[in-house]
């Protein structure tokens, strides 16, 4: 238990009292020494921690509760800042202190010191130094001891003077109107792909690190190596890209799980195993488990977007029935094993298959008057298993030769294929408890006529923009990130960005808008290539913040991108920060993501469940990346060095994060007139990303 500490009031006795005293008294004799000694002051101290040992009867009688998020703040918070550790023993026991050094500290590799620690030792022990174990008194003799921590001066940052418009850093903005129609909310959604994103924590750390997760073929898939070539101009039945992206461990498949045959199991397209481990771990996230579904029917559809089918093309992939490995199977069959009667079907609209699907997923889920559905389960699902397809693409001129999507860049010269699989779980209503964000709108439409049968058209993608922002009860400035299609072709990158820009323009923003991609990372997953799109969406919704885009150094001279305020972000950049309060006006980061194809067209926008707010206290930490941006827009070379260092500080994500606190902690004696106040904390504390 903590001295002084406003939850443990009744802990106060003489013995404690005198003892944490003496801790004060010990800090103020060797504070004027830290400096020379340690390299840095001592400022300030902990509360004394008051520790007993648990007898094996008494486990059993104290709760673990999970720590708060304010609790890991202030351990991180003393964690980081701590340089000396000061433990009194008060006995009676006698236990044992083990000290190792630290590897890297003046005394690595020196054997470890043991203390017995009887009644009345005082240990005074460097953070840096050593490492501290207890091991406590043998024989179940009671002990007792009391200890804290002196800490160096915590991060401080002195802004000099602003030029431009600091009031802008005070304004308050209103975000995005609360949603009146009627709902769909994403309350699950689960991932398998290249660059190992197995789960969405996986995900989101290879955007921010900018993984490109393409590699060369590998030869458990299939032997390129007869089939390459280094000629591009005029391919004749070879292929010169030989890299993907790659995800590891298709061929693993516990058909146990899913009481499915070693047979069938067998002869089952990878693809269909993907749908059934993803699509399984969104159902578990709401607690719906296999067994629970053999004896439970649920009236709940499924789609699935998937636009080829290689396996059956495989000259020795196993075979068993006719209809094992139909294209319409692979959601039929998840249905058919979580016992799910709602509609089941499979969409191929290429590349925007998933998005297509989930599009009429949603249409049907919130038509509420006939067939009312409990959720819908999208997902969309490609692997790249034959040499095939990617002869076919470069004959065609569509492969990159480089193996990458240059999104952006110029030199964009076509896409990568890549594999994964996607799923996002949506029911209809505002599922408070439930929620992970809003799905506000969703389009879908087709070209018609334009330049050739799969080049794109302009005004047919701006027409569907339109529709989802409109649906969505949305103004384009209210969107902050857009999420593009971005194969990293020199003509359809170019008309995506013209389409965005068009709709953008329409009302003048008061911020740019950032624009990503996140074929970059993980290549073109085609029939995928929605749903982990939307994915991102939601971790950017979440997480507000846009991750960078990769392999992007000059920008491709095509792009419309001068003509409207946007930018391509190649760095972690910070959307909002803050928490909503009753005072402040809400702002709700929206996230559009734009999917083309030679087929249909769909635009989805979420909005987040967790609002920002921009308030004059949130003002000196709140998203500084844009706004500073905003304040240099006539020219970074007028700014003031330090604020030029700050801003790229900041655009490097280092140190602010959405929950940048202030920390004040006031140690004061009003009981005990011996106590002095020489220390004290008001220091600003920025947490890492």
């Amino acid at each position: 238990m903590w001295v002084n500490s406003e939850e443990n009031e009744d802990i106060s006795s003489s013995l404690v009292d005198q003892v944490d005293d003496q801790m004060t008294q010990l800090a103020e004799i060797i504070q004027p020494y830290c400096e020379d000694v340690l390299g840095c002051l001592v400022e300030d101290r902990t509360p004394a921690l008051v520790c007993l040992p648990l007898v094996q009867d008494d486990e059993g009688e104290y709760e673990s509760p999970l720590a708060t998020e304010e609790q890991i703040n202030d351990y991180y918070g003393v964690w980081c800042r701590s340089v000396l550790r000061m433990i009194h023993f008060g006995g009676p026991g006698k236990g044992t202190v083990t000290l190792t050094p630290k590897t890297g500290s003046v005394l690595a590799g020196a054997s470890e010191c043991v203390v017995n620690a009887g009644p009345n030792t005082i240990l005074l022990i460097r953070e840096d130094t050593f490492e501290y174990s207890y091991e406590e008194p043998k024989d179940g003799e009671e002990a007792f001891w009391m200890q804290c921590f002196l800490l160096k001066p915590g991060m401080e940052f002195q802004f000099g003077e602003l030029e431009g418009n600091p009031d802008i850093l005070r304004s308050v903005q209103n975000g995005p109107p609360s949603p009146t129609q009627d709902l769909a909310a994403v309350v699950a959604f689960s991932i398998q792909s290249a660059a190992n994103m197995s789960d969405h924590g996986k995900e989101w750390a290879a955007y921010l690190a900018g993984t490109d997760g393409q590699l060369e073929f590998p030869l458990m898939r299939f032997d390129y190596r007869p089939y390459y070539s280094d000629e591009v101009d005029m391919p004749n039945g070879t292929t010169f890209t030989k890299h993907m992206s790659v995800q590891e461990g298709v061929e693993m498949f516990d058909n146990k799980a899913f009481e499915v045959s070693n047979v069938e199991s067998e002869s089952m397209c990878p693809q269909c195993r993907q749908c059934l481990e993803v699509g399984c771990l969104s159902l578990a996230q709401l607690g719906i488990t296999k067994k629970w579904c053999n004896t439970h029917p649920t009236h709940a559809s499924v789609s699935v977007g998937c636009d080829k089918e290689e396996w059956v093309n495989m000259p020795e992939a196993p075979r068993s029935v006719a209809t094992n490995n139909q294209l319409a199977i692979t959601a039929n069959r998840f249905s058919y094993i979580f016992n799910l009667k709602g509609g089941s079907y499979v969409c191929d609209t290429a590349c925007s298959s998933s998005l297509v699907a989930t599009h009429l997923g949603k249409v049907n889920l919130l038509e509420r008057r006939w067939d009312p559905l409990e959720y819908h389960l999208a997902m969309g699902t490609n692997l790249s298993l034959t040499i095939g397809l990617w002869i076919g693409g470069c004959a065609a001129h569509m492969m990159s030769p480089g193996g990458r999507c240059f999104t952006f860049n110029a030199t964009a010269n076509g896409y990568n294929r890549g594999d994964g699989t996607a799923a996002v779980l949506i029911k209809a209503g505002p599922n408070d408890e439930e929620r992970v964000c809003y799905l506000r709108g969703t389009q879908m439409g087709q070209d018609g006529r334009s330049a050739s049968l799969s080049a794109p058209n302009g005004p047919a993608q701006e027409k569907c923009i339109w529709g989802a922002v409109r649906e969505a009860r949305m103004t384009p400035p209210e969107s902050t990130v857009w999420e593009c299609h971005g194969t990293g072709t020199s003509l359809g990158d170019p008309i995506e960005v013209g389409a965005v820009r068009k709709v953008q323009v329409k009302m003048p923003r008061k911020e740019p808008l950032m624009i990503g991609t996140s074929k970059s990372n993980i290549g073109h997953l085609e029939g995928s290539a929605a749903a982990v799109a939307m994915c991102k969406c939601i971790l950017t919704v979440i997480h507000t913040k846009c991750a960078p885009t990769v392999h992007l150094k000059t920008l491709n001279p095509h792009l419309d991108h001068a003509a409207f305020d946007a930018f391509f972000s190649t760095r972690l950049t910070p959307t909002s920060t803050g928490k909503a309060t009753a005072k402040c006006p809400l702002l709700a980061l929206v996230a559009p993501t734009d999917t083309r194809s030679s087929g249909d067209r769909t635009v989805t926008a979420a909005r987040s469940t967790s609002q920002r707010c921009l308030c004059e206290n949130c003002a000196q930490t709140l998203h500084l990346s844009l706004l500073m941006a905003q304040i240099l827009r006539t020219g970074s070379s007028k700014a003031s060095p330090k604020l030029m260092t700050l801003l790229t500080l900041v655009q490097n994500g280092r140190w602010f994060s959405r929950r940048t606190q202030s920390v004040k902690r006031k140690y004061s004696a009003s009981k005990r007139t011996k106590k002095k106040k020489w220390f004290s904390l008001s220091t600003t504390r920025f947490r890492g990303m």
